[in-house]
């Protein structure tokens, strides 16, 4: 078997692993109280989560050559900061700008790491067809726990919106997601994708509406995301995923992994927080992080 249709195989694997446990998420949530919800969430989002991201600056040396060859480890390390500290100052200082950016580029991002190997069509009907599936799915989560969502965003100093605008927003985007799908592929891909694809947009609807928006936002993002892409990731470092390939990964991630939860750690620590409201502040910096992912993750898959 050649390596890539041995990832493939771990990818479908993994798919159906992240099912049972996207179950197993949703039962767990049925008895355990808030504070365990959110402390189960929390853990994985600072460890699977930040980690899947902890590895750009290695990943653009073994891939993108080019990008480094004129600047030093040192001053791209310098830059890289700067970026996520200049989305930072962007988020406190023009909150709302700043998170409809985040929510573009993480849908965006969402959708490509779904579909990257599954879509092949060019140009911008693929940026948009990424796009529109990352959307339906923040959506259907901002949908199901709209009250939250508008306490989170209302401690941005953004202004709070209807229920209305996420429930209309959720079917325009899955909408024209399956649009372009129809359009776009064979029929015969068609039939081989869209079964699992109705599949998990029922399981997501199920879990969304019963867990709670910390919980929800970690399934996805770790299961149906940050997972598949650490994956992705070791393949096109190492050439496959085994565990030899998987302790590399971590030892080359491990200082930009630490350097992010210390991050967060002093950001909490010294930022007045008198409503206490944390999810602001945990969601600001999850979106400095990503703006400079997303580019990295592009440039991967290009690649």
């Amino acid at each position: 078997m050649n390596k890539t249709k041995k990832h493939r195989g771990q990818i479908d694997k993994l798919t159906s692993i992240c099912v049972v446990l996207t179950f197993f998420s949703l039962w767990t949530s049925g008895f355990a109280s808030v504070w365990a919800e959110q402390l189960i969430a929390f853990v994985l989002i600072f460890t699977f989560g930040i980690l899947h991201g902890a590895n750009d600056l290695f990943i653009l040396s073994r891939l993108q050559p080019g990008v480094l060859k004129t600047k030093s480890s040192f001053q791209v390390l310098l830059i890289y900061v700067a970026v996520v500290l200049i989305a930072a100052l962007i988020f406190y200082f023009i909150p709302a700008f700043a998170l409809a950016f985040f929510i573009l580029f993480s849908a965006y991002h969402f959708g490509e790491q779904h579909w990257h190997r599954k879509f092949t069509a060019a140009g911008m009907i693929r940026g948009l067809f990424f796009f529109l599936y990352g959307a339906a799915v923040l959506f259907l989560i901002f949908w199901a726990h709209f009250e939250e969502v508008n306490t989170v965003i209302g401690g941005l100093g953004v202004r709070s919106f209807p229920e209305e605008f996420y429930s209309v927003g959720f079917w325009i985007a899955l909408a024209g997601h399956f649009l372009i799908l129809i359009s776009k592929l064979h029929w015969k891909r068609i039939k081989a994708v869209l079964p699992l694809e109705l599949l998990l947009w029922a399981v997501f609807w199920i879990v969304f509406h019963n867990a709670s928006l910390i919980l929800s936002f970690a399934i996805y993002f770790i299961l149906w995301h940050a997972l598949p892409s650490l994956l992705d990731q070791i393949h096109a470092l190492y050439g496959a995923f085994n565990r030899k390939s998987a302790l590399q990964y971590l030892r080359s991630s491990a200082l930009y992994w630490v350097l992010a939860l210390t991050g967060l750690a002093v950001a909490f620590l010294t930022i007045e927080d008198t409503d206490g409201n944390f999810l602001s502040l945990f969601f600001s910096f999850l979106a400095a992080i990503t703006f400079p992912h997303v580019v990295v993750m592009v440039l991967m898959n290009r690649s």
